[in-house]
């Protein structure tokens, strides 16, 4: 009986030993789970699946990522190829030759003018181009007098509108013309005029306007979170809506240092490209700016 006591004890105590081995193996297992890789965040993998995925390994540093900003806009004339035409004598117009609209070129005949203050100047240069011709070129007093009025006579001429061209024909015909004709300066088209035949005109009288329109500026308005992404020289895309297919590439001129209250945008003078004509003045244009910006990585 005894004997069949102990027997039992010892098949209970060698279960609760299977039991507790058992449960240490569980635990080392648990244990060691936690401490692998796939666990820990960490991924391993095979040179086969690193050259599958074509993982390149790179420093950290900076790159530069392509961006596009969109601004609108507003077409407006080149004010470095606009000229105000106005009159630097007192007269009648006699002759309008060119009218808003017309293309003209540079020496292109605009208007006539009747002027006695004109005629007057022309018989001053006669009279003073005469005296010099009489007097031999020496160092005397009176031949350096005369040479002195007849340079001031000739620059009269030019400051009233006369060309070198005129000088020289009227000094070497001594006929002075009776209408003083205004000539453009500039090869563009006439977008103002203000003047009609039999006008009476003064000295600083508005006469025409001229645009040469191959080359235009475009205001854009860039809010004031997006500035920092604007340079000068930067490209720029121009498009309308007259034109929706069409591109008009523009180079940033200018960017105004003073922010509009408010609209909250910097104004950005853009000079586009025209000469195909199709933009014009007062239209108005949506502009993509193309820039980069510099990220870590």
């Amino acid at each position: 009986m005894i004997a069949q006591h102990l027997k039992i004890r010892i098949l209970i105590l060698g279960i609760i030993s299977l039991i507790v081995i058992m449960l240490s193996c569980k635990k080392a297992e648990e244990l060691k789970e936690e401490d692998s890789p796939a666990n820990s965040g960490i991924i391993t993998l095979t040179e086969e699946s690193l050259k599958l995925i074509d993982l390149k390994i790179e420093e950290v540093g900076y790159k530069t990522i392509p961006i596009e900003l969109s601004a609108s806009g507003k077409v407006g004339f080149n004010e470095k190829r606009l000229v105000h035409i106005t009159s630097r004598v007192t007269g009648w117009v006699e002759k309008v030759y060119v009218f808003e609209g017309d293309k003209v070129g540079v020496g292109d005949g605009l208007v006539s003018i009747y002027s006695p203050e004109f005629l007057s100047a022309q018989a001053e240069f006669i009279q003073a181009e005469e005296r010099l011709k009489k007097i031999f070129e020496s160092d005397s007093i009176e031949y350096h007098t005369a040479l002195t009025l007849y340079q001031s006579a000739k620059v009269k001429l030019l400051l009233l509108g006369a060309t070198e061209k005129d000088v020289q024909t009227l000094e070497g015909t001594h006929h002075p013309s009776s209408h003083l004709i205004i000539k453009s300066p500039l090869a563009g088209t006439i977008i103002g005029s203000n003047v009609v035949v039999g006008n009476v005109v003064e000295k600083g009288t508005n006469l025409f306007r001229v645009s040469d329109l191959s080359s235009l500026w475009v205001t854009a308005n860039v809010y004031e979170k997006d500035i920092r992404l604007v340079k000068r020289g930067q490209k720029v895309q121009v498009r309308v809506s007259s034109f929706p297919d069409k591109i008009f590439p523009g180079t940033v001129e200018a960017i105004n240092d003073v922010l509009d209250e408010t609209t909250r945008t910097f104004k950005v003078r853009i000079e586009v490209d025209n000469r195909s004509g199709d933009l014009r003045p007062e239209m108005f244009c949506e502009c993509v700016f193309k820039g980069e910006l510099r990220k870590s990585y």
